[in-house]
């Protein structure tokens, strides 16, 4: 039997409230009016990531950008969940009076404003990915790279980027004037059935409160950069063989054979943390004096020296802060040097390490400061030979690597993890 609805109209008992609403629900208007409030917060923050750029604030360039990409995120899941229940929802009808090119118009833009809502945080995470920056959530979840690093399609993602947010201003501007006009000149309900003080007011806080946060973030006193530039290779730096230590370092005379090293087949490479996401990077030339032998521990040495200015990290631009006088002023201090003469065979029976595996107890120099550092190593055979693989956990502020503002580890992590594997 049917029911009369308080509009008038006549309904089944079969069919849900959401079909004869004269306005969309509580949810749906909070989720509407929460991602505009985001949408709009994200421009804001690249308008602070802009200024700070130009006034050489770095770290909070790279601190803004990191929440610009964590917001992107969240909107991408409250589209997801916006969309899902709007499947499940059924919105009100337009209005009879309204023509049926404005109720293409309208479908029309609304399809375009959902695609934007997907296609803008998914370029821009593809952008990242593609230019080495792994995406984390507000620095608590690290999430994985959708693609490889690779320049050319981060250039193209970029582009991409830019148009998809182009659009987006375009429609929504075209969204909020037609709104307007279906209030002030239709005199329908178009507008109010989306709009309640409520959720209103949800938008409205949410924008207000990100824009009162960063915006205290920029500073508007400008610091210049020193541009880096270093040719000098390694054999120009030492001028004295790699044996040759510093006041702190007792140098050993070993009589083992030193290792030949196959420096195409071997690396040092290294995994921090930016923005509460991982990134790793290479020392592309480096020399290793290496004299070891299980059975002789007290005879053997690691002398291994790094050019600091050959690192890669798949962005220019990292790798410029990498070498810039904050982290490891390159210009003053061009090489870095492991050497150790204490070797440990590691138990058997620990359940981490297995036999053939050692620690090498030595002084790692960086940034004119020694300090002690500790490798844990194995040897195994493989079919190109020997292989050395090794780790170091070392911790970026004993070496002042980092300091001033990015001295603070939630935007750079102070642990940093050292891979070798050396092929002899």
């Amino acid at each position: 039997m049917a029911t009369s609805t308080s509009n008038g109209q006549s309904s089944s008992p079969n069919k849900s409230s959401s079909e004869t609403r004269s306005d969309y629900s509580a949810i749906g208007k909070t989720l509407h009016w929460l991602v505009a409030a985001l949408i709009g917060l994200q421009y804001v923050l690249i308008e602070l990531a802009h200024i700070a750029e130009q006034t050489n604030a770095t770290v909070k360039q790279l601190a803004i950008i990191a929440n610009h990409k964590s917001i992107g995120i969240t909107i991408l899941v409250i589209a997801i969940i916006r969309l899902v229940y709007r499947l499940n929802s059924t919105p009100p009808t337009l209005p009879e009076s309204m023509p049926s090119w404005q109720k293409l118009a309208s479908n029309t833009s609304h399809f375009l404003l959902y695609f934007c809502l997907f296609a803008l945080p998914v370029s821009g995470w593809l952008m990242s990915s593609a230019n080495a920056y792994s995406v984390s959530w507000f620095n608590l979840i690290a999430l994985p790279d959708l693609i490889s690093a690779n320049k050319t399609m981060a250039e193209t993602l970029a582009t991409m980027h830019l148009r998809l947010s182009d659009t987006l201003i375009i429609l929504a501007a075209v969204h909020v004037i037609a709104a307007i006009k279906h209030h002030v000149v239709d005199k329908d309900n178009v507008l109010t059935r989306m709009s309640s003080k409520g959720t209103i007011s949800i938008g409205l806080i949410t924008l207000l409160a990100g824009v009162l946060i960063w915006g205290k973030v920029v500073s508007i006193s400008s610091t210049q950069d020193e541009t880096l530039v270093t040719t000098q290779t390694l054999a120009e730096t030492l001028e004295s063989p790699a044996s040759e230590q510093t006041e702190d370092t007792q140098a050993k005379i070993s009589n083992l054979p030193l290792w030949n090293i196959d420096y195409s087949n071997s690396y040092i490479d290294f995994t921090g943390e930016q923005a509460g996401a991982p990134f790793t990077g290479r020392w592309n030339k480096w020399e290793g004096k290496l004299q070891f032998d299980p059975a002789a521990l007290d005879q053997s040495v690691f002398d291994v020296s790094i050019e600091i200015g050959s690192v890669g990290s798949n962005d220019e631009e990292r790798d410029s802060t990498i070498l810039s006088p904050d982290f490891f002023n390159v210009i003053e201090f061009p090489i870095a040097r492991f050497y150790a003469n204490d070797f440990v065979s590691i138990d058997p029976k620990s359940p981490d390490f297995g036999d053939n595996e050692f620690i090498a107890k030595g002084t790692l120099s960086m940034k004119g400061i020694s300090q002690a550092c500790e490798l844990k190593f194995k040897i195994t055979n493989t079919e190109k030979g020997k292989e050395l693989q090794g780790i170091a956990s070392l911790n970026r502020h004993q070496w002042n690597i980092g300091v001033g503002d990015w001295a603070d580890p939630t935007w750079v992590g102070s642990d940093v993890l050292v891979n070798v594997k050396v092929l002899f």
